[in-house]
Order: C-alpha cells, then sequence, then structure tokens
C-alpha cells in the first residue's frame, strides 16, 4: 500500500517533536494536511505538492511503551524519543532494548537490590524486562553454555552513568558466581573499584563521579564459572586535572579525602591543609559534593585497600605521594633578576615538606625547576628560565609524579588479584582437585630479558666498559645471546634494531590490543544515556537525548532494523488482535495459520512487506501501523453502529413510556365519571357490612387451622425427638463399650510388649555381663598363668642356688680341714715367713707409692663423676621443667577429663555393683593366698638375716686371700694335694655368694626352703610344695603417675629416691 494512505482523519503524526492529530484526510494534490496540536491549536503543514514531505507518523498505542525500540512499526527518529520518553518518565523505566544495544537512561537515583539479581539469574534476556542484570546473565550464560570470552561494552558521554554500569554488572558476577572459596575472589574484584574511582574519578560539570580514564576490566572463570581473578588495564588518564580544574568542578576525588582527614593521627605528618588551602584543589571554587561525605569514602578507600591485602606501608607511601602533589601546587616561584631568570626560597615550606615527603634534595629540585638543560654536540648548556617556563616544569612534574603514582597503583591492584588467582590455582591443587593451570599474562619474563644477567642491560653495561664499544657489537652481543628468547625478535629489514614482546604504554599500541582483545570475544553493548545536564531525577530532555543518540549509533541501528522485518507477531497474538478484521467464513476455519495467511492476502496486496514463519509473522516497517488503521476503522464503524442502533432503541423507548402514560391518564379520567354516576350511599354501606363479615369468618377459620397444624406438629416433634435421644443413647453406649475394649485391648497389647522388651533387654544385659565376665575370667587367667610361670622360674632359681650353696659348704667344710694343716705348716714356715717379711716391707712401700697414685685418679675420676652427675642433674631438672609444663596442660585437660570420668563412673558404679558379689569369692582367695604369702615373707626374712652374715664372711675370705697370695710360693713348695683332694678357689666362693644374694633380692621365693650359712648354720628343711602368689598388679599410667609424685617432691628426697 501506499503511504499517503495512511495520512487519513484521526492519525497522528509528529514534527519537530511535538504530537499532533490529523484533522482531515489527506490526498495527494493538498497543499497542507491540517493538524491539532497536543495543546489543542491548529496547525497547517505545508508541503511541495511535487515532492511531498509528511511529518513522521507516531506508532499506535499499542506500541507505544515497547521493550525494544526495533519492534516499532514506524522507525525513526521522534518515534524513538517519544518510546523512551514515555518509558522513562511515565513508567520509571531506564532500561530500553535497541536490538542487541541496551539503552540506559541515567535516573540519577538508586534503584537496584540484589532481589533483582536474583529475579534474572538463570532467566532468558527476552523473558524479562530490559535491564543491566539481563545483559550480564546472557553474557555469563553464553560463557558458560559456549565456552566463548564474552565481552561488555558500556560506553556514554560524561554524566551518563558508564561508571554505575560497569559496577552493577560486576556486582552482579560476585554475586551469581559465589565460590565460597577462602581466597574470597569476587569480594577483592569489587573491592578494587572504590580505589580506581577514588584516584581516577572526579566531579565535572555533568557528572559529581565523572571517570577520567578509559578502564578494561577482564575478570577470569574457572570451569565451575566461578570467579578466579581479575585484571585491569586503564587508557588515557586525564593529567591536565591534577593541575587545573574549571569552575564547579573537582581534582580527583582522593585529594579531598585526604583534606577532609587532615586532622587524624596517622596524617600528621603529611602536614595537611584544608582542600581550599592548596593551589590544585580550589581552582574549581567548589570543593565539596552535595550528599558526598568525603571523610566516609576516605575509610571505604583505606577498607579496601586492606581486603585487596595492600600492606598499610604501600599505602602511607602512596598518602605520602598524594600529599607531595599538593605541596608542590603550593611551591612559590619568583621572577629573579629580570624575565629570563626565575628562583624559588629554598626555606619555602611548602617546597621543605615536598623534599621531606619524597626524599629529595631542595637545591636540585629548585635547581632543575629554574634551569633547563640543551644538549648541544660537542657540549652541554644549562640555562635558566623564567617564571612561566618554572611554573610549567613545577606543573608537568606534578603531573607525571600522579600518573606514575596511578600506575603504580594499578599495578598494585592486578598483583594483588593474580596473587588471589595463583592462590585459588594452589588451593585446587591443594585439594587434589583435577585442575588444568589458566595462563594468565605475567610480565616478569620481560622483566627478566632486560634486567636479569646476560640481559638487554648488563649486556649495555659491558659493552660500555669496552673502549672501542660500539652499537654494532652489542646489537651483534644481543642477536648471540638472546635469540633463543621468544620476546626478543630480530627486525626482517634491518640489523639496527631490535624487537621486545611486551604491553607498550603508547596509546596506539593499548588501543590496538583493546580491539584485538574485543574482537576475540563475543560483545554485549550498553549505551548509556544522560537525559538533562541539571541532574535532576527522571527529567527528559529531548534535545540532549537526541544528541547523544546521533552520537552512539543508536538511530543507525533502527534504521538497519527498518529496512528488514522490525515488527514480529506470533499466530496466536495476530488472530486474537485482528480477528475483528475477517470475514465469517475466515473466521469458521479451523486452522488460525491458514486464516491469518488468508486475512493478510486480502488486506495487504503486496506480498513483499509480509512474510510468514513457523510460528511468527513478519513484518516491514510501516505494515503494522496499516493493520491498526484498519482495526481503528472497521472499530470505528462499529461504534457508529452501535451509537445509531442505541440512540434508536432509545428514542423508541421513551416515546412508548410517553404513550402509556397518555392512555392510563385517559383511563383514570374516564373511569370517574362512570363511578360518579353508578355509586350510592346504601351500596356503600352494603359493600362496609360484607367485608367485615368477610374478615371474622376467614379470621375463624385461619384459627381452627392453626391450632390442627400446632398440635400436629407438637406430635410430630414429640416422636422425633424421642427417636433422636435413643439413637444418640445407643450410639454413647456403643462408644463406651469400644473405650472400654480398646482400653483392655491396649492394655494387653502394652504388657505384651513391655515383656517382650524387658525379656529382649534382660537377654542383652545377661549376654553383656556374661561376656564381660568371660573376658575378666580370661584377663584373671592369663595374669595367673603369668604369676605362676614367674613363680616357677623363681623356684627353679631358687632350687639351683640351694644346690650351690650345698656345694659351698662342702667346700668350707675342706677349706677348714685345709686350714687346720695349713695352720701347722704356718708354725713350721714362721720363720722363713720372717725373712720374707722384710722383702714383703718394701714391696709395701712401693705398694703405697702406687696407692698414693690411684688416690689421685680416683680423685680425678670422683671429680669427673661429679661433673657428669651435676650435668645428669640439670638435664633432670630440665626434664622436672618440661613435666611442669606437661602437668599444667594436663591440668588445662582436667575439666575436659573430669567430665568423661564423671560419666566412667556412673557405668563402673554399675560395674562395681555387679563385681561386689565377685569381690566376696575372691576376697577368701586373698586370705588364703595372704597367708600363703605371710608363710613366705617370714622365710624370706630370715635368709635375710643370714645373708647379712656374708660380709663378715667376705672379710675372712679376702684375709685369707691375702694370707694366701703372701704364702702361695712355700705352699706351693710344701703342699701338693691328694689326687683326691680339690682345692676350691676363693673366687668361687665369692661367685657363688653373688649367687645367693642376687637370689635373696628377688622376692618371694617357692620351692625349697633355703638354709643359712656362716655361724648358726643349719640342716636343709624339707622340700615344700611351691604355693600360688598374688602378686598385686600396677598399670603402667598408676606407675607413671606414682614416678611423677616423686618427681615434684622436694630436692632432698628426690636426691634420696
Amino acid at each position: 500500500m501506499a503511504l499517503l494512505e495512511l495520512y487519513t482523519e484521526y492519525t497522528r503524526c509528529r514534527k519537530l517533536w511535538k504530537s499532533a492529530e490529523i484533522i482531515k484526510d489527506f490526498h495527494f494534490g493538498n497543499n497542507a494536511p491540517e493538524l491539532l496540536l497536543e495543546d489543542g491549536s491548529e496547525y497547517s503543514h505545508p508541503v511541495d505538492p511535487s515532492k511531498p514531505q509528511l511529518p513522521p507518523l507516531r506508532n499506535p498505542d499499542i506500541l507505544v511503551g515497547e521493550n525494544d525500540l526495533t519492534a516499532l512499526s514506524y522507525l525513526h527518529e521522534p518515534a524513538v524519543l517519544h518510546n523512551l520518553k514515555v518509558r522513562f518518565v511515565e513508567s520509571r523505566i531506564i532500561y530500553t532494548y535497541c536490538g542487541i544495544i541496551l539503552v540506559a537512561v541515567n535516573p540519577y537515583k538508586q534503584l537496584h537490590g540484589d532481589a533483582i539479581i536474583h529475579a534474572y539469574s538463570g532467566q532468558n534476556m527476552g523473558d524479562m524486562d530490559p535491564h543491566i542484570f539481563a545483559v550480564a546473565e546472557e553474557a555469563y550464560k553464553q560463557m558458560a553454555r559456549n565456552h566463548k570470552n564474552q565481552s561488555i561494552i558500556v560506553s556514554g558521554e560524561s554524566g551518563a552513568g558508564k561508571t554505575v554500569s560497569a559496577r552493577y554488572t560486576m556486582r552482579y558476577f560476585a554475586v551469581v558466581s559465589k565460590s565460597g572459596s577462602k581466597t574470597r575472589v569476587e569480594d577483592k574484584v569489587l573491592a578494587s573499584n572504590p580505589i580506581t574511582e577514588a584516584i581516577g574519578n572526579a566531579k565535572t560539570i555533568r557528572n559529581d563521579n565523572s571517570s577520567r580514564f578509559g578502564k578494561y576490566t577482564e575478570i577470569s572463570f574457572d570451569k565451575r564459572h566461578w570467579i578466579i581473578g581479575a585484571n585491569m588495564r586503564t587508557y588515557l588518564l586525564e593529567k591536565s586535572r591534577v593541575i587545573s580544574q574549571t569552575d564547579n568542578e573537582r581534582n580527583y576525588h582522593i585529594f579531598y579525602q585526604m583534606c577532609s582527614c587532615a586532622h587524624l593521627l596517622e596524617f600528621k605528618n603529611l602536614r595537611l591543609l584544608s582542600a581550599d588551602k592548596f593551589r590544585y584543589t580550589c581552582m574549581g571554587g567548589d570543593i565539596t559534593i552535595e550528599g558526598v561525605d568525603d571523610k566516609k569514602d576516605m575509610e571505604e578507600t583505606r577498607r579496601t585497600f586492606s581486603l585487596l591485602g595492600l600492606k598499610e606501608d604501600f599505602l602511607s607511601d602512596v598518602f605520602k605521594v598524594l600529599a607531595a602533589i599538593l605541596h608542590l601546587g603550593n611551591v612559590e616561584i619568583v621572577n629573579n633578576s629580570g624575565r629570563d631568570k626565575s628562583s624559588v626560597p629554598l626555606r619555602d615550606p611548602h617546597l621543605v615538606i615536598f623534599c621531606e615527603l619524597l626524599g629529595v634534595s631542595a637545591k636540585e629540585l629548585v635547581r632543575w625547576l629554574c634551569h633547563r638543560r640543551i644538549v648541544l654536540v660537542a657540549e652541554t648548556v644549562v640555562k635558566p628560565v623564567p617564571k612561566d617556563g618554572a611554573v610549567n616544569s613545577r606543573d608537568a612534574l606534578a603531573k607525571q609524579i600522579y600518573a606514575h603514582l596511578f600506575d603504580c597503583v594499578i599495578k598494585s591492584i592486578n598483583t594483588a588479584l593474580q596473587h588471589v588467582f595463583k592462590l585459588e590455582q594452589e588451593e585446587y591443587m591443594k585439594e587434589d582437585i583435577p585442575w588444568t593451570l589458566i595462563d594468565f599474562y605475567d610480565n616478569q619474563p620481560v622483566i627478566d630479558l632486560i634486567e636479569a644477567k646476560l640481559g638487554i642491560l648488563d649486556l649495555l653495561n659491558e659493552e660500555c666498559l669496552f673502549p672501542q664499544g660500539t652499537d654494532q657489537s652489542w646489537l651483534q652481543k644481543l642477536f648471540n645471546y638472546l635469540a633463543s628468547n621468544p620476546l626478543f625478535e630480530k627486525p626482517r629489514l634491518s640489523n639496527e634494531a631490535f624487537v621486545i614482546q611486551h604491553f607498550a604504554d603508547k596509546f596506539c599500541s593499548s588501543l590496538s590490543l583493546l580491539m584485538e582483545t574485543l574482537n576475540a570475544t563475543i560483545p554485549h553493548y550498553v549505551r548509556c544515556i544522560k537525559p538533562n545536564d541539571e541532574k535532576l531525577p527522571f527529567e527528559y530532555d529531548s534535545r540532549r537525548v537526541v544528541q547523544q543518540l546521533r552520537a552512539c549509533g543508536v538511530l543507525e541501528t533502527i534504521r538497519i532494523s527498518a529496512q528488514s522485518y522490525p515488527s514480529r507477531w506470533t499466530y496466536n497474538e495476530f488472530y486474537s488482535r485482528y480477528c475483528i478484521l475477517m470475514s465469517h467464513q475466515e473466521a469458521g476455519l479451523g486452522d488460525k495459520k491458514q486464516t491469518c495467511r488468508n486475512v493478510l492476502q486480502r488486506l495487504i496486496q503486496d506480498p513483499n512487506q509480509y512474510k510468514f514463519g513457523r510460528t511468527k509473522i513478519f513484518f516491514r516497517a510501516g505494515q503494522v501501523a496499516y493493520l491498526e488503521k484498519l482495526r481503528l476503522d472497521r472499530l470505528r464503524g462499529a461504534c457508529v453502529t452501535i451509537q445509531k442502533h442505541f440512540r434508536g432503541w432509545r428514542v423508541r423507548r421513551k416515546y412508548q413510556r410517553m404513550r402509556e402514560a397518555a392512555i392510563i391518564l385517559q383511563q383514570y379520567i374516564r373511569g370517574t365519571r362512570t363511578i360518579r354516576k353508578t355509586v350510592s350511599a346504601a351500596m356503600l354501606k352494603q359493600g362496609w357490612a360484607a367485608m367485615v363479615i368477610q374478615r371474622h369468618w376467614r379470621g375463624y377459620r385461619m384459627r381452627q387451622i392453626y391450632h390442627v397444624v400446632r398440635l400436629a406438629t407438637i406430635t410430630i416433634q414429640a416422636f422425633t425427638r424421642g427417636w433422636m435421644a435413643q439413637e444418640r443413647y445407643k450410639m454413647m453406649m456403643k462408644e463406651h463399650k469400644a473405650v472400654v475394649i480398646q482400653k483392655y485391648a491396649r492394655t494387653w497389647v502394652a504388657r505384651r510388649r513391655f515383656r517382650t522388651t524387658r525379656r529382649l533387654v534382660m537377654n542383652v544385659q545377661l549376654s553383656f555381663r556374661v561376656q564381660k565376665l568371660r573376658k575378666k575370667i580370661d584377663e584373671q587367667n592369663k595374669e595367673n598363668r603369668g604369676l605362676m610361670e614367674r613363680l616357677t622360674s623363681l623356684a627353679a632359681s631358687h632350687s639351683q642356688t640351694v644346690d650351690r650353696l650345698h656345694g659351698v659348704e662342702a667346700q668350707l667344710e675342706k677349706s677348714t680341714n685345709q686350714k687346720a694343716s695349713v695352720e701347722a705348716r704356718v708354725k713350721k714356715g714362721k720363720e722363713d715367713a720372717e725373712l720374707t717379711i722384710s722383702q714383703l716391707q718394701s714391696e709395701k712401700d712401693a705398694l703405697k707409692l702406687e696407692q698414693q697414685n690411684l688416690e689421685k685418679k680416683f680423685e680425678t675420676t670422683t671429680r669427673e663423676a661429679k661433673e657428669s652427675f651435676d650435668r645428669i642433674k640439670r638435664t633432670l631438672v630440665e626434664e622436672k621443667e618440661y613435666e611442669e609444663r606437661l602437668r599444667k596442660i594436663a591440668e588445662n585437660n582436667t575439666d575436659i577429663q573430669r567430665q568423661d570420668h564423671e560419666k566412667e563412673v556412673e557405668s563402673l558404679k554399675d560395674e562395681i555393683k555387679r563385681l561386689k558379689e565377685n569381690r566376696v569369692s575372691l576376697q577368701r582367695k586373698i586370705e588364703e593366698e595372704g597367708q600363703v604369702n605371710a608363710d613366705l615373707q617370714d622365710q624370706v626374712v630370715q635368709l635375710t638375716k643370714h645373708v647379712k652374715a656374708i660380709p663378715e664372711l667376705r672379710r675372712h675370705l679376702s684375709s685369707l686371700q691375702n694370707q694366701k697370695n703372701n704364702m702361695e710360693r712355700n705352699m706351693k713348695e710344701q703342699l701338693t694335694p691328694d689326687g683326691n683332694e680339690k682345692i676350691y678357689e676363693v673366687e668361687d666362693v665369692l661367685v657363688a655368694f653373688d649367687g645367693l644374694q642376687k637370689a635373696s633380692r628377688s622376692g618371694p621365693l617357692t620351692g625349697r626352703n633355703t638354709s643359712t650359712v656362716g655361724p648358726g648354720y643349719q640342716e636343709p628343711h624339707a622340700q615344700l610344695q611351691a604355693p600360688r602368689v598374688r602378686v598385686p598388679y600396677m598399670s603402667y599410667a598408676h606407675l607413671r603417675q606414682k614416678f611423677l609424685s616423686l618427681w615434684k617432691a622436694p630436692r632432698d628426697s628426690f636426691e634420696e629416691f
């Protein structure tokens, strides 16, 4: 259809962004269409008949306020502006789709919460209203589903809301991808925003928090789609803002935050002043922002520094550099000796503070601020500069310091985030989770290439040491040593240069790298729009908005969409919307798709204006508006028909009511005349009497009927109530009997269940106690077997000792006989002995000398033993202190052990009750065994008394040995033993007595009774049967406790022990 066909009466159009309505139909050849503006005034729009330029038409009401601008039937600039205005001002909706672009109009008001984040999580992009969270969810979903990198490009002019939109996007990712990791990566990624806003954002005329640099933030996810790291790149920092600002603007936020905290103790050494007293912070006039507390923002900035893991020393250095920049701006530069020279007083307080904060020399700083160096071919000239040049040098120094500080902070943030990235990977490896290391960029190889040993700088220093060093030889060394490094390249067409692969700071390289990064991802676009310049909430300036739409390419996107099929309707939507345009035959078809096809083919003759899909119908621009016009025309005609019939019906009804009223009036008037002619006084009395009689008769009849009905009703009620009472009594009896039966049944069931449970519990208790008694019997048997084995071994050793004692007695008898013979022989050899005494005396003197030497050795040995004993004593004291610490630890654990012991005591009480009976039976056995032990103890005491005579016997034997040694030679010559005689050596006797003493120390003995030795010697008694001896059992814990008690005893008692 032709476009001119739409310019008919009641059609609304737009010109110069004003809504209007066409008063009369416009046809080709008319000079100007008549328009009715919104304010009620009429306007005639002039049109050139040869080339008619008609005003753009407005979309139908059904399309006004669409979520997607490309869905509008008329896609032109006024329609877009009107749609955005309706959504923003009337519906308070700030987001609108424009194809793949999300248009976000800044409301200058906080709107979002975490509840909205959860509402958009997991939803498709078209299922919910347009939102920044929907774009973030779509990017997150495509990354998780397609495993491809995504990018969200947020653009717009200053004050349009780019920073807030980017912050909401990162916040969405942090909420929906909570990792629960100990490193808390997502919190640290979000923590970078306050820092970058503090050092990179400032107040401008259009925005209170304008980003004065470009930022690209890369967020990394793992295979579980959790945030594991981030990296930030910055572009084009506005360094000139550090030294100058226009009216109603501010420097970077961090300077005002520091000045607001100048009174704090940690900022005293910076010697800061109020922001209006520094040149670099007062140029814009107003130093505050309405609704912003710089002091609280400073606390947030410091908190985020600590959250990222940046140390206090680093933060202190950052504040020192920032304070130095402020003081540098207040350094006064004056002219000196004319206009060509300048100077700075060395006593300038701000100069002194600047040099102290940065640790530089004031003289050198003043020299190079007020002078410049010119390098010529043969010499270098230092020339003074005027005041303006020195001021420019000062400002350039401030800008350069801030730029380096900005890069340093961004680098530290990236380092902190990458450190978190490495910690996350280490955590996966520590937990043995399958993990593929993610390759993220690390600048360390480039640093090693430049600064490491045999690196570029190292080779340059080496070349400078040679007198004949040249650039060519240095390059040749680089090519020889660094050719294998992948970051070092040699140009193909030149031998006088080399290439280092790294991220350069130049804008072209950064922009090229950014474009390569974005081209490798799937983009999502967010266009932020600033609705007004006054920063008023929900105020819409069409001229400002259209400027931004023209600049950002949104209108071009709409024009591209207009060339295709922007309007799309499902078959059901089309059928329900345009069923009024269908004929009876078309509406009677059962297939809705075929009905829609027939209707469109009849209404729109050009088949190129629409296309049929499987589930939707696609329309070109203007076709939906044409269908809406036809629908409105049909509805308008139907409304006219309905109004015509309704008005005719209303008039006819009014006429009929008037006619009926006239007829009634006529009948009344005619009846009154007839009554007056026929009615008399006698007829009135007869009529009145008949009425009285009828009244009394009817009353009597009604009373009679009432009495009969009342009596019947009472009788029925009596029988009914009696029957109901009987039924209720029967039911109560049944319930009572049922309750009695249930009571006895439940009692029997409960009693049976109790008996069964008690029987099971008793069986379990009996089996448990039997097992426990069996276990105790087994342990007692094991203990008894061990004691029996020990008693058996003791009896065997005792019998061996007794045998040895008998042998020793026989040897002693023989020795006595030999002694008598020896004494006789001694008398004979006394004379010879006196001769030998003199010889022995000389030998005795020699032995005395030897004894003195041995005593000296003994003293040295005793001293060494004492020293070793002191060392051992110190060691024991240290061990005692260690045990004291252990005791304290044990006392700390006493409360916990006491609770456990109380529980054990409660359980042991029951066992004690059960063991009391066993104790009574065992007590008898213990008494019997105690009697046997008492007998054995008596024997041991007697044996001990006999053993005490052993030392006297030893002394006697030692004297005999001395005599034997003195007379050994004579005895060998004079005495010759018979073959039947056997001489026992004294050493054998000593060994036998040592064995006897050890046997006496081994405790209670069994087997043969021991016999005494020495004076009062008795014959051995008869053998005794080895009785069973019960040895008390002591656990290791008891022994250890006993040892600890002895250890804690005083020093004297310990040494005695």
